[in-house]
C-alpha cells in the first residue's frame, strides 16, 4: 500500500528509489507479515496467521519499528480493509467487526443488526472509497455511517453469482468477476472521476494537509505539512519531510528533511531550487536532496 515491494517472510523491503531497508518485526507471527492495507492516519494492517487463527496486526506510523496485535481476538478471519472515513473492517466466518482509531478506547465494534448473513466471497473499495463487500448471495454492496457512526448499507448491485473479485478502476467504474463472467458498472454520471483522475500514489504522512506545492524537473513537490489524526492512537503531527511525487511511476517519496518540522509554509520554484517559507519569513532553500539555509 505504500509503494514499496514486501514479501512475506523477507527480513528486507525494496524501496521505490532501489535501495534495501530492514522490514519491521513481528514477535507473533512465525514469518514477517504483510501490510494488507494503510490507513489514513498512516498506519499499516495485517493478517497473521497464528495458532488459534488470524491475528489482526498494526504497525503504528508513531512505532514503525515493531508490529502490535491489534486488539482484537484472534479467529476465523479472512478480509481486512480501510477506507476513506478511517475504519478499519475485518470479516469472515467469524463476523464482522470494525474499529475506529479516533476512538479506540471503544475497542473493535461487533457488528450484527442489518448485516446480511451470506459470507463475504471478496472486498475492495467503492467510487468513494469506502468498504466495497461481495457477499455469497451476489450482493455487491457498500459500507458506509452515519454522522453517529451506525452503519449504512448501499446496493450497488446483485449478480447472478457471488464475485470473487471486485475492483473500482480510476474511472469510477466498478468489476465484479464470478467463476464464469465477468461484470461491469459505469461510473455515476456525476462521479468526481469524470473530471478527476484518481493517482495511485499517496502522500505520506497520515491525513497530511495545510500544504502547498511546486514543479520541478518532472516532480512536484510538498514541504512539510500537517497532519491532525495520526499514528495510534492517533495525535497532532506537523511533518518536516520534503515530499516528491514522481507522475510518471505515481509514487511518492522523501526528498529530503528540513531541519524542523513546517506547516503553512509555502512552497514554490525558483532558479530550479524549491524554496519553502513559513509563517516568521523564515526561507529554507532546497536544491536535490540538499538543504541549505
Amino acid at each position: 500500500p505504500d509503494g514499496n515491494l514486501w514479501v512475506e517472510g523477507c527480513g528486507k523491503r525494496r524501496r521505490l528509489d532501489g535501495t534495501f531497508e530492514t522490514a519491521p518485526e513481528c514477535p507473533f507471527a512465525a514469518w514477517v507479515p504483510l501490510p494488507c492495507a494503510q490507513d489514513i492516519y498512516g498506519n499499516f494492517w495485517s493478517l497473521a496467521e497464528g495458532d488459534c487463527g488470524r491475528q489482526v496486526l498494526v504497525l503504528p506510523a508513531n512505532a514503525p519499528a515493531l508490529w502490535q496485535v491489534a486488539g482484537l481476538e484472534a479467529g476465523r478471519w479472512d478480509y481486512l480493509l480501510t477506507d476513506s472515513v478511517g475504519f478499519i473492517w475485518v470479516a469472515g466466518a467469524a463476523g464482522w467487526r470494525r474499529f475506529c482509531p479516533r476512538q479506540a478506547e471503544a475497542g473493535w465494534q461487533v457488528l450484527r443488526d442489518n448485516f446480511p448473513q451470506s459470507a463475504v466471497t471478496a472486498t475492495g473499495l467503492s467510487p468513494a472509497d469506502l468498504a466495497l463487500v461481495a457477499c455469497a448471495s451476489g450482493a455487491v454492496l457498500e459500507l458506509d455511517a452515519n454522522a453517529a457512526g451506525a452503519v449504512l448499507l448501499h446496493s450497488l448491485a446483485t449478480l447472478p453469482k457471488a464475485a470473487h473479485c471486485v475492483h473500482t478502476d480510476r474511472h469510477g467504474a466498478i468489476w465484479a468477476a464470478t467463476e464464469d463472467a465477468l461484470y461491469y458498472r459505469e461510473a455515476a454520471a456525476n462521479a468526481w472521476q469524470r473530471s478527476w483522475e484518481k493517482k495511485r500514489g499517496r502522500l505520506p504522512g497520515g491525513g497530511n494537509h495545510d500544504i502547498f506545492s511546486a514543479p520541478l524537473k518532472g516532480k512536484l513537490y510538498v514541504g512539510g505539512g500537517w497532519a491532525g489524526a495520526w499514528g495510534l492512537p492517533p495525535r497532532d503531527h506537523v511533518c518536516d519531510e520534503l515530499f516528491a511525487f514522481d507522475g510518471q511511476g505515481e509514487s511518492w517519496e522523501v526528498a529530503s528533511r528540513m531541519y524542523l518540522p513546517r506547516r503553512y509554509n509555502g512552497t514554490a520554484e525558483l532558479d530550479g531550487r524549491i524554496e519553502s517559507i513559513d509563517l516568521a519569513n523564515e526561507t529554507m532553500i532546497v536544491s536535490g536532496v540538499s538543504v541549505q539555509l
